[in-house]
Order: structure tokens, then sequence, then C-alpha cells
């Protein structure tokens, strides 16, 4: 139960985090774009932003503030989140401090895009949401029918329980069923 609780609320903190990240970059860029240097961007949105993206951009800045370099802060930062869409943002700065260029009119595009991988996120969880419903019903259905039956008909299925062969193609029908189940699950389980 603690594990389950402690994978339920780092998911929780994961998908918030994700759904503040393109405001972030957003607040970034304009910061960067008034002229504040990246480190000072980086404190003024851990001081403007909400939990849980302000700590762990607080966190980065006091890294930096305290002689890390950029680079093995930022790669901390990606290290201690674990979020894919975090790397992007990471990935935009690494190479902005190499190479150079305007990082805040990446960050503004890296914004966009995850803000559109939201969305379609969204739509497929929508259409996702559909199948697995169906595959809840499809799954229920001959548990209804059967106790609809038992009920209405007592000794109709007892035949099937008192021989062996009824047992045989009990067992293969929920094989069956839990292998179906799991190919739907399997099939709605889309990565965007």
């Amino acid at each position: 139960i603690p594990y389950v609780y402690v994978m339920r609320q780092r998911r929780h903190r994961l998908d918030l985090l994700s759904s503040q990240l393109p405001d972030a970059m957003d607040f970034l860029a304009r910061s960067m774009r008034a002229g504040n240097p990246f480190s000072a961007s980086l404190r003024n949105a851990s001081e403007q932003l909400h939990e849980p993206i302000a700590s762990e951009f607080r966190t980065t800045f006091e890294e930096m503030n305290f002689g890390l370099d950029v680079e093995r802060a930022m790669i901390d930062l990606g290290e201690r989140v674990g979020n894919d869409e975090l790397h992007y943002f990471i990935t935009a700065v690494l190479i902005q401090r190499t190479t150079g260029g305007n990082l805040a009119e990446v960050l503004n595009r890296i914004a966009a895009v995850m803000r559109s991988r939201e969305s379609t996120r969204r739509e497929v969880r929508i259409l996702a949401a559909e199948m697995k419903y169906s595959a809840n019903v499809l799954i229920a259905l001959p548990f209804f029918v059967a106790g609809a039956l038992a009920i209405m008909n007592p000794g109709y299925l007892g035949t099937l329980f008192e021989s062996e062969l009824g047992l045989v193609v009990i067992g293969a029908q929920l094989l069956l069923m839990a292998i179906g189940y799991a190919v739907v699950q399997k099939m709605v389980d889309i990565r965007v």
C-alpha cells in the first residue's frame, strides 16, 4: 500500500509539473527578452511560479549560485525530476550554451510543442476511454448473463459446473477473456 501511494503521488506530481512546463518556458522567455540573464530568469521563475516547478527551479538556481556550472545543474534537474518533456528544455539550454542563439525563441517554440502534445494526449485519452469501457462491458457481459440465467433457471448452468469438460470450457473462456482484455488494454495504451 505505501508503494502504491508513493507511486500515485509521484505520478500526480509529474503530471502537474508537465502541465506547468509550457507556462514556465514562456515565463523564462519573457524574462530573458526583458534583458535578464538565464540564471536571473530562473530565480524569477522560482519566485513567481507555482509548485512543484518553482521548487525545482529554485534548487537549480541555488546549485548554479553556489558554483555548479549550468550544464551540471541542468543535468541534475533532469535526473531529479525524471520528466521527458523537461529534457527538451534542458537540451535547448545546453545547446544554446555551447552554440549560442536565441534561447527565448527556442523556449517559446518548445512551449508551443508541449501544449500541442498535451492537447493530443487529451484527445487520445478520450478516444481510448471509449475502447476501455467497451472492453469492460464485454468482460462483464458473460458474468451478467450467467448470473441472470442462474436466477431465472437455476439448473441450466449446473451441468456446465458438474462435468469435467464444462470446467475446461469455463477455464478456457476465462483465459481467453483475460487475454482479450490485456490486448485491448495494450491497444489503448498509446504514448504521445
